[in-house]
């Protein structure tokens, strides 16, 4: 943003610009600031701009010859610049406020008329977009209210203020978004705070990945079977190496007997930390954070939905405990309302606590949508030399975000983004290290962006690897084209590089040893290990690799099978207690060229387990494939489910039609 001042004292901005956060900004490349001499537009030897007012009267005001001068030539000389938005600060104004800092900040250039003496003559009021006044009392000058109303606008760039420099009691935010947003800078996090401290990008980055809220927790994930079914569209962990963990479970729909290219997502969002410092910001943010990672998976905010699970200590008789709950249902309701997105579930839980531990005040939100299988992304970087663009809001009203959601949402289904990744409370430095590790590429960090940056928290903005050949003035143009720009930043952040390296800021980091931090785990691989080490590994047999490419096209060699001339092959799949994939399994059966049939076994009563093995031991007598599907005990023995698929294939007349089977069948 530029920012200049037209006063007849422009020494008064030296000392406050160049100090603290005014200071940061300029150094930040964020904010231009220029303050002008009224005089240097006037014409006699004294440089006069003031005059006895027009009609009589006490006093001096300010002339608007030099006013209407200087403005058409800083129009003139900021011709690369856009016409400035040009303010006047006089008592009759309108009375300034929080809203009016942040519709400011949406400007890309601001021009501040301040008025002296007895003020300004009315004629230089026609060059005025906004008239304001702090209030009603007299100042000196209109130099001291300007710099109130640029400082507020200041601390609403993006970028400006850091995780720990929220001003402690700013309590006019226009929106419950303005809110969280503030309480999310305010939070203090000693990992953040140390890493934000030292002097090696290396350091700070496997310092931040190593903390066990952000290490990786494959180990545990992987004691879940994600590979049940064939419906699975994106695995929990992403890239050739699969570390990269994905932002959202992605699965096509089932659909039996035809193929479908729509699929569901589910993500969730929750800080604990955040949820106990304000459990009002904690549930908001939760809700923009499960939001947000749906929008870069590909899914639409149009299309969603969530659901929530709540955790809370007893509540007991102390009205604080009463208070943690209903703030936070009251921040959720406020993001569903600010996004337009409803809530159609949830559960709930007020026995958080045992002798005097209390959970932290849980609101986990999850959002779930309907989408198709072409707009899918994942966020694992994908190749080097393509460009890293950072898009992001403008502000922090709900409107800006969800204009970032707006624009990012046709940016994927325009098949130029080739990754995303949504931002997190570890800023643009987790989300890109967790996008590398996937397929062991890098980042080059575009020079524009400092190392502190990096750790800022990142909520509700996107981090995008664009296709070949498109930039970040490309994706401006097109959300020009599309009216889809208005409060939406667009930062280009850097390239996607073959070096296993982060580079920023002049630094070099070996992302080698940052996965090696993040993968330790503050001692979580410990406890759930995944990795194999490396004596291990030497002493293992090696597998070979195998690889088909082509088509191969379905048929059966063998005689014709039970007067079917066809050539189709039959297979049969009983489905037992804790069996799964006996659909998945028949169609991949179909493709193959066999005709499956899935029988069910009843199990309920005597005559039904009879009446099973009657027809059981018919379609053996009848198939050339027996298959049994994969599956699981559901809560058994860990072999219950097992034992009763043997005892039931023991039975005579089952045990009869295996051995009557002809010769060839295939037991699986």
């Amino acid at each position: 943003m530029i920012i200049e001042t037209l006063s007849t004292f422009p020494d008064m901005y030296a000392s406050v610009m160049g100090a603290s956060m005014m200071r940061r900004a300029q150094e930040k490349g964020i904010l231009q600031f220029v303050a002008h001499d009224l005089r240097d537009w006037t014409h006699d030897r004294h440089r006069t701009t003031d005059d006895d007012p027009y009609g009589g009267g006490h006093g001096l005001v300010m002339k608007c010859e030099p006013i209407f001068e200087a403005y058409d030539s800083l129009c003139k000389e900021g011709v690369a610049a856009p016409r400035p938005h040009t303010v006047f600060l006089a008592p009759h104004g309108e009375p300034f406020d929080d809203a009016i800092a942040c519709e400011l900040a949406r400007e890309e250039r601001l021009l501040f008329v301040c008025g002296h003496y007895e003020g300004i003559d009315e004629r230089a009021y026609a060059l005025a977009d906004r008239t304001l006044s702090l209030g009603d009392y007299v100042l000196t000058s209109g130099e001291l209210a300007s710099m109130v109303v640029i400082d507020a606008v200041v601390r609403k760039l993006p970028g400006v203020l850091g995780a720990a420099e929220g001003a402690a009691d700013e309590s006019f935010a226009e929106s419950a978004c303005d809110r969280a947003f503030e309480a999310t800078s305010e939070l203090t996090d000693p990992v953040v705070d140390a890493v934000c401290d030292a002097d090696s990008l290396e350091v700070s980055l496997a310092a931040l990945m190593g903390d066990i809220n952000r290490a990786s927790n494959k180990g545990l994930v992987e004691r879940f079977d994600s590979t049940i079914g064939a419906a699975t569209v994106l695995m929990p962990f992403g890239g050739a190496r699969q570390l990269t963990p994905a932002l959202a479970m992605v699965a096509k729909l089932p659909v039996l007997g035809g193929k479908t290219t729509t699929v569901s997502g589910l993500s969730w969002g929750f800080n604990p930390y955040l949820s106990s410092y304000d459990p009002y910001a904690g549930a908001y943010m939760a809700v923009l954070d499960s939001v947000a990672k749906l929008v870069a998976t590909g899914f639409e905010r149009a299309n969603m939905y969530l659901t929530f699970q709540e955790y809370f200590e007893k509540l007991r008789q102390d009205p604080e405990r009463w208070g943690k709950p209903m703030a936070a249902v009251l921040g959720a309701l406020m993001a569903q309302i600010d996004f337009g997105v409803g809530a159609i579930g949830g559960k709930d839980s007020m026995s958080g606590s045992f002798e005097d531990l209390d959970v932290p005040p849980t609101l986990v939100s999850f959002a779930t949508a309907i989408g198709n299988i072409d707009r899918i992304t994942s966020p694992e970087l994908k190749e080097a030399g393509d460009n890293l663009i950072w898009v992001s809001f403008e502000d922090a009203l709900a409107s800006s975000v969800c204009a970032t959601f707006d624009a990012v949402e046709p940016l994927i289904g325009a098949g130029i983004v080739r990754a995303c990744a949504s931002g997190a409370y570890g800023g643009l430095a987790e989300t890109l290290v967790k996008a590398a590790v996937g397929n062991g590429l890098g980042i080059t960090v575009d020079e524009d962006i400092d190392m502190g940056q990096l750790f800022e928290p990142a909520y509700g903005t996107f981090v995008i690897e664009l296709a070949a050949g498109e930039d970040a003035q490309s994706v401006v143009t097109r959300l020009e084209d599309a009216g889809l720009d208005a409060n939406v930043d667009v930062v280009e952040l850097g390239q996607v590089t073959s070096a296993y390296e982060l580079t920023c800021d002049g630094q070099v980091a070996d992302l080698a040893v940052v996965q090696e931090a993040w993968e330790r785990g503050g001692g979580l691989e410990s406890v759930f290990p995944y990795r194999t080490s490396p004596e291990e590994r030497a002493a293992a047999e090696t597998v070979p690799a195998i690889s088909f490419e082509g088509e191969a096209a379905p048929a059966y060699h063998g005689p014709a099978l039970l007067g079917d001339t066809s050539g189709a092959p039959r297979v049969v799949i009983p489905v037992f207690p804790g069996n799964n994939c006996e659909y998945d399994s028949a169609a991949a059966f179909e493709r193959a060229g066999a005709v499956p049939t899935v029988y069910v076994v009843n199990n309920l009563t005597p005559d039904a387990v009879a009446e099973s093995t009657a027809e059981l031991a018919r379609l053996i007598r009848a198939s050339q494939i027996v298959m049994i599907p994969g599956g699981f005990s559901g809560g058994d023995e860990p072999d219950g489910s097992a034992k009763f698929i043997t005892a039931f294939f023991r039975a005579p007349e089952v045990t009869e039609a295996v051995r009557d089977a002809q010769p060839g069948t295939l037991f699986r």
